[in-house]
Parts: structure tokens; sequence; C-alpha cells
């Protein structure tokens, strides 16, 4: 009886002990990065909505052009074309993403943190084209308006 009462216990205190945050200075750190890879990552992708809107303002703004305004057609084309490209490397990006947690076991800390430190470059990439291609879209519509 006292065996069975005191795997209860040991049994109790381990579950509880697992769902404590850890203090593995480590995993801190893996933590952190992983905090400021999200950070970005949530900044940029609320702008996802906006660039599939100017995607599509754009394409109705190419509609407008007359056949021979080769050369807007082209920026045009090609200002979609970015944002085309920030939209799918989000997507990329979000599709490939692991948590630090899932890479425990298979790798050790110092990979881990290369890992990181690789996609916090890369969701970096993803706002700049992001925050580009918003920008060249915008001024292109903004030159189309005026011309109408």
């Amino acid at each position: 009886m006292k065996r069975l009462i005191f795997v209860a216990v040991a049994t109790t205190l381990l579950a509880a002990s697992a769902c404590q945050p850890t203090t593995n200075p480590d995993y801190q750190a893996e933590e952190k990065v992983h905090d400021e890879i999200m950070a970005i990552h949530d900044e940029v992708m609320p702008k996802m909505g906006e660039v599939n809107r100017l995607g599509r303002e754009l394409k109705k703004a190419a509609e407008k052009l007359p056949a021979t305004d080769e050369y807007n057609k082209a920026n045009i084309a090609q200002a979609i074309r970015q944002l085309e490209k920030a939209d799918d490397a989000m997507g990329r990006w979000m599709a490939n993403y692991q948590h630090p947690s899932k890479k425990r076991g298979e790798l050790n800390h110092e990979y881990i943190m290369m890992y990181l430190d690789r996609e916090k470059e890369k969701v970096e990439l993803v706002r700049t084209l992001t925050a580009e291609s918003m920008s060249t879209a915008k001024d292109i519509l903004a030159g189309v308006e005026k011309t109408e």
C-alpha cells in the first residue's frame, strides 16, 4: 500500500514538473529567438490581405490602360509578380518553419540556434519583400490614378 501511494505521488510530481516552464538556459535562448521570429511574422502576416488587395487593384488598373501603353502594363505586371513573390515567400516560410522544441532530440543546441538564425533571416526577407512590393504597388497605383 505504501508503495502504491509512493508511485502515485511520484507520478503526480513528475507530471506537474513536466508542465513547468523550463529553466534550461539553452531552451530559454532558443525560445527568445523563436519569440523574435514570431514577432516579425505577426508584424507581416496581417499585411498579406493588403498584398492581395493591391494585386487585384493593379490588375484592374492594367485592364483600364490602352493596349498601346506597354510601358505601364509592363510595370504593373512586374509589380504584381513582386506581390505574388512576397505572398508565396510567406506561405513557404510558414509551411516549413518548426518550433525549436521539434528540433530538440535530433539537433543539439548549437545547431538549433543556427537553424533559428537562418529562419529569422528568412522571415526578415519576407518582411522586406512585402514592404517593397507594397510600396511599389502603391506608387504605381498613385501614378495610374493621376493619368486617368
